[in-house]
């Protein structure tokens, strides 16, 4: 079967779409099989069983010309996605995984829905390569996948976002806001000056709360939580000025809470 055809259905309905194995995806899935807290427990811990310390397992985003360049694309399907709106791409890539190992690997969503993606199996060398096309995530939303061994006792998980919320400095400083629910963010950062200065002002309907905090040692802000939610309004648009006082730079995040929240899968981050 053609694969542009094969995954048509699934753009349209906004759902996960692995290059891998289209056909699997579409076939029935083994979710009642699973036992879905060992899910939610691999998310927290990332790995754990027989899964050696050693077996790393990532999700990055990666661009079209990337995503082209490591998949083999009939013209057909170059153009689907090449011109498509709203399509992210992105990477797993695993080493040091037991050669030949097989797995089954599930996506769980922000809102707790778990989905059965496909099986895999390393290569005689211990990695895995697959790249993955998303459509339908909110900004800031994440999206875990995690790889179950066929026995079901050993896991390793990792969270990507497809649409992330982000900004950096010339000198690699990172700021990303991350959505937990509909009205609650978190903000993390790395890599700026050890002990540096970092002033916020936020603002969301009309409030506007200023405060400062200082990173730690390794350059690395603690995990803050953003609540941008105003008494009286359903969602709304909220803006986080990030000043680093030091050197005067500043950077700014926008990003929508509530039922705002739920349009942002066609906007662009600005």
């Amino acid at each position: 079967m053609n694969l542009l055809k094969s995954i048509t259905w699934i753009l349209c309905s906004s759902i996960f779409f692995c290059l891998c194995s289209c056909s699997t995806m579409l076939s029935s899935s083994p979710i009642e099989k699973i036992d879905q807290s060992l899910l939610k427990e691999a998310i927290q811990k990332g790995h754990s069983g027989n899964i050696s310390k050693d077996t790393k397992l990532t999700v990055r985003k990666i661009s079209f010309q990337e995503f082209q360049d490591k998949s083999d694309l009939t013209p057909e399907e170059n153009d689907f996605f090449g011109n498509a709106k709203s399509l992210t791409f992105s990477r797993i890539e695993g080493y040091n995984f037991p050669p030949h190992s097989r797995f089954s690997v599930y996506r769980v969503r922000m809102d707790k829905s778990i989905s059965f993606v496909d099986y895999y199996t390393a290569s005689e060398n211990g990695q895995l390569n697959l790249p993955l096309v998303h459509q339908g995530f909110m900004q800031g939303e994440g999206v875990s996948f995690i790889f179950v061994s066929e026995d079901g006792g050993s896991y390793i998980a990792e969270t990507l976002f497809p649409n992330p919320i982000e900004t950096s400095w010339e000198d690699g400083a990172y700021l990303v806001i991350q959505m937990m629910d509909f009205d609650t963010f978190c903000l993390k950062g790395k890599n700026f000056d050890p002990g540096e200065q970092l002033k916020f002002t936020s603002i969301s309907c009309g409030e506007r709360l200023s405060y400062s905090v200082h990173v730690n040692k390794s350059g690395i802000s603690d995990t803050q939580l953003l609540l941008p939610a105003v008494t009286g309004q359903k969602g709304g648009k909220a803006v986080l000025k990030i000043e680093r006082v030091a050197t005067k730079q500043s950077r700014e995040l926008t990003y929508f809470w509530g039922t705002e929240a739920k349009k942002t899968t066609n906007r662009t981050n600005q």
